[in-house]
């Protein structure tokens, strides 16, 4: 049986190597062991590492992930742990996280030397002094005194000799060791049980980066020729989340967004043989605004969406390449939240056709919007009646239904 810790470190190596591109997904490093005669899957050798036997010397696995870690010769041996331990240390550095931390255990630790010349340090872990966080007592603020320690731990005073080694091995670790250091994030996450809740989220969290978008604003601004304000960019973000409840036109939402969809004049620029002018016109260069807006093979679909919204709502909506490639316009941020929410459904629908079309020469069909836009205001209801708002999704879309069955 794997302990919890063992458990633990798997689920850690594999996701942060995946997520970091250090690992490919799909190698289990916990299939790198060898089926014992029993039938049983043996633990593999890195994982041995964190063994209950109290007089092994071997180095421990929370030290392998609490401090920078140096390979011995049984560490170079070992593939899996080896290449494990490289890539903990590239996350290390990637992230800046502090090379070390206060969970780094005093016992099994080959960097802390004494520790391994007699049972002190097992005498000490039995009686609850297990890592260098263990030491700040007062509060968990300052650095234990020996008096304090043993009127807490309840250990020998033959034992005060090794504390001051402990105390000299914590203060070349760390400058100020005076007061508990300030662990980071990932170290806090380590401690957590495997089974906790958020386990995972809880490290994306540590590695997520604000990075700013603007250049991304002004890529659009330029390629639609019109500015684009601070303020509708940021309406234009939050609509990725709040567009449908359907990942799928979430996702496109957000590909087009950021830029990710391979226009014409993006092809040519990887592959020079193939030609900058958009399929379906021949007559202009295919940029992502011409593809999904200037092309005039469009201009007759997207004037049938925008003059079906004003019919359905009876407001004069006039096309928008704004509206209709970021679901929002300057005009549209002063309509109602209810005619806001089938406008950014209803564009996100459109976009979705277009680039079903994106590679042919023929342009999408207004019938097929329309028979689009039905099947997912249907799913769209579910999304109201689970938040209790099934009102809300009869206010919104009423008027559109009731405009299918006058046409129908």
């Amino acid at each position: 049986m794997y302990t919890n810790q063992q458990i633990k470190v798997v689920l850690v190596f594999q996701f942060l190597s995946i997520i970091t591109g250090l690992l490919t997904p799909g190698l289990s490093l916990i299939g790198n062991s060898n089926p014992t005669d029993e039938g049983q899957v043996d633990i593999p050798s890195w994982l041995q590492l964190e063994t209950p036997d109290p007089d092994n010397k071997n180095i421990s696995l929370c030290t392998c992930l609490f401090s920078d870690s140096t390979f011995d010769k049984s560490t170079r041996k070992d593939f899996v742990l080896r290449n494990s331990l490289r890539i903990l240390r590239r996350i290390k550095v990637a992230n800046k996280i502090p090379k070390d931390s206060i969970y780094i255990p005093i016992c099994q630790n080959p960097f802390f030397k004494p520790g391994q010349l007699d049972v002190t340090c097992t005498i000490w872990k039995r009686k609850g002094i297990i890592t260098l966080a263990d030491l700040y007592i007062d509060t968990l603020i300052d650095f234990a005194s020996f008096a304090q320690l043993c009127n807490k731990y309840n250990i020998p005073n033959s034992h005060f000799f090794r504390y001051l080694q402990v105390r000299h091995y914590v203060k070349q670790r760390f400058e100020h060791f005076e007061t508990i250091p300030t662990s980071h994030p990932f170290y806090d996450n380590l401690m957590l049980a495997p089974e906790s809740k958020h386990f995972i989220t809880k490290f994306v969290d540590c590695f997520t980066v604000s990075v700013s978008s603007d250049f991304l604003r002004q890529a659009w601004a330029s390629d639609l020729q019109s500015d684009v304000s601070a303020e509708l960019w940021e309406k234009a973000l939050s609509l990725v989340h709040s567009c449908s409840i359907n990942t799928r036109y979430r996702l496109i939402q957000y590909k087009v967004i950021h830029r990710l969809h391979y226009s014409k004049i993006k092809l040519n620029k990887i592959f020079p043989s193939v030609s900058t002018q958009c399929d379906k016109c021949s007559s202009a260069e295919g940029s992502l605004a011409h593809m999904f807006w200037f092309c005039p093979q469009l201009f007759g679909f997207w004037s049938a969406v925008f003059k079906w919204y004003s019919k359905c709502y009876s407001k004069d909506i006039l096309p928008n390449h704004n509206l209709a490639i970021f679901g929002c316009s300057t005009e549209t941020l002063d309509y109602t939240s209810d005619l806001q929410m089938a406008l950014q459904l209803g564009m996100v629908v459109a976009k979705k056709l277009v680039l079903l079309n994106w590679k042919s020469t023929t342009s999408p069909s207004f019938d097929h919007w329309l028979k689009e836009m039905v099947s997912v205001i249907q799913i769209e209801r579910l999304r109201q009646e689970k938040q209790d708002k099934r009102n809300r999704h009869v206010t919104i879309w009423r008027p559109f239904l009731a405009q299918c069955l006058i046409t129908t």
